[in-house]
C-alpha cells in the first residue's frame, strides 16, 4: 500500500484492492493519478464591501 499523510481515507485503499481483486490482470492494468490540491473552510467578510469570501454561489437552478 502507499504510506501517504495527505488525508486519504485509509478505507480508500482498501475498497480500491477488493474491487482490482475482481478484476482480471489485464483489466487492473492502468493507472491512478493523485494532484495535490489545497482544500480549505474558511469565511470571511470584508468589512468595506460587506461581501464574503469561501462561499460557493451555485445559482438558482435554473
Amino acid at each position: 500500500m502507499v504510506g501517504m499523510q495527505c488525508g486519504f481515507d485509509a478505507e480508500f485503499f482498501e475498497a480500491l484492492k477488493a474491487k482490482l481483486d475482481s478484476k482480471t490482470e489485464f483489466e487492473r492494468h492502468g493507472m491512478l493519478l493523485f494532484d495535490e490540491i489545497l482544500v480549505r473552510e474558511r469565511k470571511s467578510v470584508n468589512s468595506k464591501t460587506l461581501t464574503y469570501t469561501g462561499l460557493v454561489d451555485y445559482g438558482d437552478g435554473d
